[in-house]
């Protein structure tokens, strides 16, 4: 069953207004209308306890903008919201202000990237303070720079990027909307994506395009060459990983197995090559030889101090050369 039209005056031939049918509330006193194209019924008192851009507009500070006319909609005053206040992004905000969706914080694995893009956008567009720290809150597991807590954090404590990992591009913009500190992983996930994906850009969850500035470009280009080199320091070390030379190594064949699996190959070392130097294949592939007795524990722990310094050296100098955007400089 199809949502029913909002029945108001409009211009001839403009295209029906569908109501929400979750967020259409028979006593709601203003109609808001995102992208020309969906209506949510709501009350101006939840929307200005929220947000001080609704309070502004309803308490007369700042009256919502129109044309000269104020529009009706089964009495309740009508507003049609900005064109980048996409209907998406409008509804995630609405059903979490009602209480319709409840955004456990910590528990981000009950909630996608695209939701909580979408709240943050709003958040930030109508000064929804609190609305705008939950979302920070949500995304701070995913998007830390700290290697021990990314390394410590379950999964379950993590957005999914339900589109992929093209959606690194949306996350970049998003972060940049508010110096929140997501912006440093946000390039860098970024800089994980091939060329052409970078120059073609993506789309959201609803369609709308999602694209870099030429500047934003050239910020994840030169940061995919710095993780480069980052990367070649990290398999030069993988070549040079050798055997602590202990009593039990001739038994185990320390030596043999270091030059076995150390000789970077398959998915996890590619990504490695191509510049994700946060990846835990090494470490991981040192705890493998371990867990198999193809090492012995004085190689393994050698092997693994080592490699927990280089992976947090080369983080480091990410962290201190990355280039990112003019106003967080």
């Amino acid at each position: 069953m199809s949502a029913p039209h909002v029945q108001q005056s409009q211009p001839r031939g403009s295209r029906p207004v569908q109501r929400d049918p979750d967020l259409w509330f028979f006593d709601g006193n203003v109609v808001l209308v995102a992208q020309g194209i969906l209506a949510f019924r709501v009350h101006k008192g939840v929307l200005a306890h929220h947000s001080e851009v609704f309070k502004s507009w309803f308490t007369g500070v700042a009256p919502p903008p129109s044309h000269g006319t104020i529009e009706l909609c089964e009495g309740a005053q009508v507003v049609r919201l900005r064109v980048n206040d996409t209907a998406h992004d409008v509804k995630q905000a609405l059903l979490v202000i009602y209480g319709l969706r409840r955004l456990p914080v910590r528990e981000a694995s009950r909630v996608t990237f695209s939701v909580v893009a979408g709240l943050c956008r709003f958040a930030l567009a109508y000064g929804m303070t609190a609305l705008a720290k939950v979302s920070f809150d949500l995304m701070d597991p995913t998007f830390s720079t700290d290697l021990e807590e990314r390394d410590t954090v379950s999964d379950e404590c993590r957005l999914s990027f339900d589109l992929g990992d093209k959606q690194a591009i949306e996350a970049y913009n998003v972060s940049n909307l508010s110096d929140d500190g997501c912006i440093f992983m946000a390039i860098y996930l970024c800089a994980q994506l091939p060329l052409e994906v970078l120059r073609a850009g993506t789309r959201r969850v609803d369609g709308t395009p999602e694209m870099l500035s030429e500047p934003d470009l050239q910020i994840i280009l030169k940061a995919k060459a710095q993780l480069k080199k980052l990367s070649a320091k990290v398999l030069a070390e993988c070549y040079e990983t050798s055997s602590s030379h202990g009593y039990e190594c001739h038994e185990t064949g320390c030596e043999d197995a270091f030059y076995d699996v150390m000789f970077p190959r398959g998915p996890g070392a590619q990504r490695l090559a191509d510049g994700d130097v946060a990846s835990r294949w090494v470490l991981d592939c040192i705890d493998d030889l371990r867990d198999d007795e193809r090492i012995c524990e004085r190689c393994a722990r050698y092997a693994r101090e080592r490699h927990e310094c280089l992976r947090g050296t080369v983080w480091e100098e990410y962290m201190e050369n990355v280039e990112i955007p003019e106003q967080w400089r």
